[in-house]
């Protein structure tokens, strides 16, 4: 794995777990969020 690179994922818990809403951040993304949450949250 001579190319392997190290990155960073960044979860925010708004609900303080992983049942609730989900906001997920990758270091290697240029721009955006991704938003996970169960169908009642919205």
């Amino acid at each position: 794995m001579a190319d392997a690179k190290a990155k960073t994922i960044n979860l925010l818990l708004y609900e303080g777990d992983l049942e609730g809403v989900i906001s997920i951040e990758d270091s290697s993304w240029n721009s955006g969020e991704l938003y996970s949450a169960p169908r009642d949250s919205f």
